[in-house]
């Protein structure tokens, strides 16, 4: 949720010779977090409680909302569009359909209903969300943008980089831990 937010915000209100820069900048950081992140609370759980984590953040973000309120220039109003509530549940509940249905995965087999039921709701409730949103006056995701070929290749690029980037983020440290046994710290440096 922040990523796009801070994108969109450096991509408005940057001087125009400075864009690239400052997208170069939001870039890093969104990029470094994940490596100084799993370090740094290793680290910080191999000595101290869980807590610690969100004790020590408290600073910084108490530094982060004294900037935002006096640094950041007043934001326009918009004018509220009209909230496609069809959109938002055919949505909610397909990806809720298809996480039930791999959650399921693990506990049941792969043909039993428990695992297929779930599937074929979210698959059918994502087509109709598609096909409701192409056709909307107000859709709640604007899928024309996908016509264009450069965007919908980025997309998927950026979309593999990012839940190879985070996944790694998760996946690892229950591997290291869990499977193998290691120490929190071991696992924050991995």
């Amino acid at each position: 949720m922040m990523m796009p937010l801070v994108n969109s915000l450096a991509i408005r209100y940057a001087q125009p010779g400075k864009k690239g820069a400052v997208m170069g900048i939001v870039g890093l950081a969104f990029n470094f977090s994940p490596i100084i992140g799993p370090t740094l609370s290793g680290i910080i759980l191999n000595y101290f409680s869980w807590r610690y984590l969100f004790i020590l953040v408290l600073p910084f973000i108490i530094i982060d909302l004294i900037v935002a309120v006096t640094a950041l220039p007043k934001i326009p109003t918009n004018q509220a569009p009209k909230f496609n509530v069809e959109g938002l549940m055919t949505v909610s509940f397909g990806l809720l359909g298809l996480l039930w249905s791999f959650s399921n995965v693990s506990q049941y087999s792969i043909e039993s209903m428990s695992v297929w039921l779930p599937f074929i709701i979210g698959v059918v409730l994502i087509g109709a969300f598609v096909m409701t949103q192409s056709k909307s006056d107000h859709p709640f995701v604007n899928l024309a943008v996908f016509k264009n070929p450069q965007f919908t290749t980025a997309t998927l690029v950026n979309s593999l980089i990012v839940s190879t980037m985070y996944g790694n983020t998760i996946l690892l440290p229950l591997l290291i831990q869990t499977i193998m046994g290691k120490s929190a710290i071991i696992s924050g440096l991995a």
